[in-house]
């Protein structure tokens, strides 16, 4: 058992100094741990690494438990709190700006979505808790069904149901279509339910396996957004792309995650923290030759006098992997 101790504490406003210039705590109604800010900004460089790594944990910690985001990584007179303070922060909306959102799809838009393969859905459960989740597929997956309807199909995935999950709480939702290619994107806002309407959802049928559920958005916002963000990035330049071999595949990732998760659950919460204090929970890294390119094990065979011993330790490593190899990631 992680046993993890927070202050739950919100700061308060700093409304006079100390007679030497600097807050303290317990002083004009500021926080302990709004000290603790301003220490870290007096600390030098390596105090202040080593302080921000511990107010990180604590307020991982808290938004984990559904608390406040106070934190020390700004500070409290600097934040801006309601709409007023930041339309008056960042200006004015310029009259083109606001004028471009439709409450229907034009035929801008229904081409846009038509060229589409992929985009980001975002909603929330209503009580703080959101999701963002990808869904792609050939172009044109979403279905136009009138100007202010839409239809995204969905391809049995892992279950999670996040996004279903939310909009059945909350249907408020939003979207992000985008065209390889294109620097700009096409945003959509408004509500959606789900379905699963099998005469509706059968001309999204792919590879003879029509989706069993799906979203029905009703239209409330669509606007064109501009290519900066996606310029800025790179995003379809290949020359940007980063070589696949570079990052480890997902099934070696939930590999190694689960097997860290299993083993923090099988030792009695003593020893588990007593290891955590030793030394970090690590696994036994992969053999170099397996490391790279997800190498298949035929191909450490090698020289004759290396073969028994190489084909040994591959076995080894696909036995251990090959129970994750069956779960649905």
């Amino acid at each position: 058992m992680r046993v993890v101790l927070t202050m739950a504490v919100r700061p308060a406003r700093v409304k006079a100094l100390h007679p030497d210039g600097v807050p303290r705590a317990g002083h004009c109604g500021i926080s302990a741990q709004e000290e603790g800010c301003l220490a870290l900004r007096r600390a030098p460089a390596a105090s202040h690494a080593r302080g921000v790594a511990g107010a990180r944990r604590i307020g991982d910690s808290r938004d984990r438990e559904g608390g406040d985001m106070d934190d020390c990584f700004d500070d409290p007179a600097a934040r801006i709190e309601d709409a007023a303070s930041l339309r008056s922060h960042v200006g004015p909306v310029s009259p083109v700006v606001q004028n471009k959102v439709l409450d229907r799809l034009d035929r801008f838009c229904r081409d846009f979505i038509a060229l589409s393969p992929f985009l980001v859905l975002a909603s929330s459960d209503g009580k703080g808790g959101v999701d963002a989740s990808p869904r792609g597929d050939a172009p044109g997956f979403v279905r136009v069904l009138d100007d202010r309807t839409l239809l995204i199909p969905d391809r049995r995935g892992n279950n999670r149901i996040d996004s279903f999950g939310n909009v059945v709480s909350s249907p408020g939702i939003g979207l992000v279509f985008m065209v390889p290619g294109i620097n700009e994107t096409l945003r959509v806002n408004g509500k959606a339910r789900v379905t699963r309407d099998t005469e509706l959802l059968a001309p999204s049928t792919v590879q003879d396996r029509p989706p069993v559920t799906g979203f029905i958005v009703s239209v409330e916002e669509a606007y064109f957004h501009c290519g900066k963000a996606l310029i800025r990035s790179k995003l379809w330049d290949p020359a940007s792309q980063v070589p696949r071999h570079s990052f480890p595949t997902l099934g070696r990732i939930v590999a190694e995650q689960t097997r860290l998760v299993e083993a923090e659950v099988r030792l009695s919460p003593g020893r588990t923290e007593q290891r955590r204090r030793d030394r970090p929970l690590s696994q036994p890294r992969l053999p170099q030759s397996l490391r790279i390119r997800d190498a298949p094990a035929r191909k450490l065979i090698g020289a004759s006098d290396r073969k028994a011993k190489t084909d040994a330790k591959a076995k080894s490593w696909i036995a251990a992997l090959r129970p994750v190899g069956r779960m649905a990631i």
